[in-house]
């Protein structure tokens, strides 16, 4: 990703806004784009999504405040209310650390973790 003053934000398409605080190494806003248009899809998300790439210490503030954990995570989702779920469908943190970690965890590995 292009050298940018953090936090950047930019409007991925009609539906998806990422935020980003924690810059992602090789990451390009075309990929990104292409990765929030696929996970919609994948899990027929209808309204808008937010996207937040941040870092554990972020992560951990908010596992801490919203779940009462107090250790980073690697992905928190936050559904829309109900008065608004037909705009918007919700947000979606998502730790860079973490993320970045699990790109170097073997295919058999990662299925077990996210193993439903």
């Amino acid at each position: 990703m292009s050298r940018r003053l953090l936090p950047f934000l930019f409007r991925a398409n009609e539906g998806t806004l990422i935020t980003i605080e924690k810059s992602v190494d090789g990451a390009k806003e075309s990929s990104l784009m292409r990765f929030a248009e696929k996970a919609r899809k994948a899990v027929g998300l209808k309204g808008e999504v937010s996207i937040l790439l941040t870092s554990n210490r972020q992560m951990r503030q908010l596992n801490r405040c919203f779940r009462g954990k107090d250790k980073p995570t690697d992905v928190i989702s936050f559904p829309a209310i109900h008065e608004v779920s037909r705009q918007m469908a919700g947000d979606l943190a998502i730790s860079v650390d973490i993320a970045t970690g699990n790109r170097n965890t073997s295919d058999t590995a990662r299925r077990k973790r996210y193993a439903c």
